[in-house]
């Protein structure tokens, strides 16, 4: 029988109630000239192109000069789109529901309800159509249609790992495939039988299970966890191990040897790569060799390996860690949720001066991009020469997009925004702004009182006082102004 492939029609009502609610605020778009903050406001941004604003952080909506627009009516509705990849992602009500397009690419949720079709312009492309956890349709990757309700019955496919899980009466009956493994389950977790290329493995759980590898190895165990053994052979580590549980361990191969005291708490092995130490676990744990660590835990620790250096204190609040990737490194440090900073640097500019590299809690020079909180006070971000630090900043930890996009303008206070043509400062949602450009230009409101700007490239300058029933200014030697738009002198073109 062929399935019909799932029409997310979901998408578009949402798009329909999104549309009705922008319907009162459409034609938000007045003259740059003309600003009434709190009311609507319609400015020039010194990052973005143009932004509009309606009742302070509720409505906003931010248009680039690479096309991309940002539309949102907090904390109800935000979406961003990007034509030239071909992307938007939607929220409503976030966490509630999101919906994301990707070119051919379509995506949505709405609390455990999962939609995803790869390609819509193909009815069988591969699609799933999920309410977790009882129901599951769709297409699998090889465009076979599935359908499960659980527990009652059916097949899933492309599910935790598996290509395909069918399954009647869970925990009754259930089969699987994981790669070229088979798997057959009654009564699971009792009985159980993999079979596959090179690969056998059966239990009566937890009474007896075995397995055989296509290397050699065969896994035992009796009375799980009591007592499970592995030995290898015609391999090039053989040996045999086995643990007695609670009680000892050990395992002796060729190139490695291990042993357990009160398993997992004391422990110790060396391999080719080093040594490993437990006395006891978790609390100090030492390793050497290729991977370094030593812990002290939760007081404190540190693991290092190449590329990589992790360290924390007072766990899980502390952390510190140090990446390599390509030609850049990256440097964190947490306290959580006090205070978060991530820093980006370029591989040349942590070198000490004897090429060595430098500490994983430091480093040297100016990092290319930067971004640190201090929780609930103040962020702050930059990445080259564009800033941006914010008071408040009431998100713990590392900076989350989808609460950026629909929350965080509720509790930013104050903002100040810096690039390398222009700085913007804004208190209360636009109580007070100022804008300074490098050009000379200067703009300075504190809505609804008073309002000044002053243009440089044509010595030009000009004093509102309540939003223009007096207006006067100087443009060169031409004095100009107005009361209540009825007295006027001067000659000025932008007067009313």
């Amino acid at each position: 029988m062929k399935m019909i492939k799932p029409q997310y029609q979901l998408r578009s009502w949402f798009g329909v109630a999104a549309v009705l609610l922008l319907l009162p605020v459409a034609r938000a778009a007045l003259p740059l000239s003309r600003d009434f903050t709190h009311i609507v406001s319609a400015t020039t941004d010194p990052t973005v192109e143009t932004r509009r604003q309606l009742l302070g952080p509720f409505y906003e909506q931010v248009e680039w000069e690479d096309e991309r627009v940002f539309r949102a009516i907090r904390p109800f509705y935000s979406r961003i789109s990007d034509p030239e990849l071909e992307r938007t992602h939607t929220d409503w009500l976030w966490p509630l529901a999101r919906w994301r397009t990707d070119r051919t690419m379509r995506s949505g949720r709405i609390l455990l309800a999962f939609f995803h079709d790869f390609d819509v312009d193909d009815p069988q492309s591969q699609s799933r159509a999920w309410v977790l956890p009882v129901f599951f349709s769709g297409h699998s990757r090889l465009r076979e249609p599935y359908l499960a309700v659980f527990p009652v019955g059916g097949r899933i496919h492309d599910f935790l790992g598996y290509s395909r899980l069918r399954f009647v009466l869970f925990p009754l009956y259930a089969d699987s495939r994981r790669g070229l493994d088979e798997t057959v389950d009654v009564l699971w977790p009792v009985f159980s039988r993999t079979e596959g290329p090179g690969h056998e493995r059966w239990r009566v759980f937890p009474l007896y299970g075995q397995a055989s590898e296509r290397d050699g190895t065969q896994r035992r165990f009796v009375l799980w966890p009591i007592w499970s053994s592995v030995r290898r052979e015609n391999t090039a580590d053989d040996g045999s191990g086995f643990v007695l549980f609670p009680f000892f361990g050990r395992l002796r191969t060729e190139h490695q040897s291990s042993y357990t005291l009160i398993p997992p708490f004391f422990r110790y092995a060396s391999h080719p790569d080093g040594t490993e130490l437990h006395y006891p676990w978790p609390f100090l744990q030492r390793s050497t060799g290729h991977t370094e660590k030593n812990y002290i835990w939760p007081l404190w620790g540190r693991k290092s390996s190449p590329g990589n250096d992790r360290a924390f204190f007072l766990w899980p609040l502390g952390r510190l860690g140090r990446q390599e990737r390509g030609d850049t490194v990256a440097i964190q440090r947490t306290f959580y949720p006090l205070y978060y900073t991530r820093q980006i640097y370029c591989a040349e500019t942590l070198e000490s001066d004897d090429g060595t590299d430098a500490s994983v809690f430091h480093g040297d020079g100016r990092p290319r991009e930067r971004y640190e909180k201090v929780w609930p006070l103040y962020s702050y971000q930059r990445a080259d020469e564009a800033s941006v630090f914010r008071l408040l900043a009431l998100w713990p930890g590392r900076p989350f997009t989808a609460i950026e996009r629909n929350f965080a303008s509720f509790w930013t206070l104050y903002s100040r925004t810096q690039t390398d043509a222009a700085r913007e400062q804004e208190l209360l949602w636009g109580l007070f702004r100022r804008r300074v450009k490098d050009s000379g230009s200067r703009r300075t409101q504190v809505f609804p009182l008073l309002a000044w700007e002053r243009d440089a490239t044509d010595d030009r300058r000009e004093v509102s006082i309540l939003r223009g029933l007096l207006r006067f200014g100087k443009d060169g030697d031409n004095s100009f102004g107005s009361i209540f738009s009825v007295l006027r002198w001067g000659d000025d073109e932008d007067l009313p």
